[in-house]
């Protein structure tokens, strides 16, 4: 997990080393409001079924975790 940190931290929006496996959601799942903005949602698969859902801010170099999932996200069928 250390290393999903660090690349959440250091290069959220980063899908070179696995494109297949880091992108954008889409949908209703595509945007989450975090306090007064709407921001993208992301998600990086952890595991085959592991999910992290994330909004990066780039105007305030922020990543917000909107949601860790050991298993698949239901919401994503």
């Amino acid at each position: 997990m250390d290393e999903e940190r660090r690349r959440l931290r250091d290069r959220p929006l980063d899908r070179s080393r696995n494109p297949r496996r880091t992108g954008p959601l889409a949908g209703p799942l595509a945007a989450q409001r975090v306090g007064d903005k709407v921001l993208p949602q992301w998600q990086h698969e952890i595991t085959g079924a592991g999910r992290v859902w994330y909004c990066p801010d780039k105007d305030e170099r922020v990543v917000w975790v909107m949601n860790v999932a050991l298993r698949h996200p239901q919401q994503t069928d």
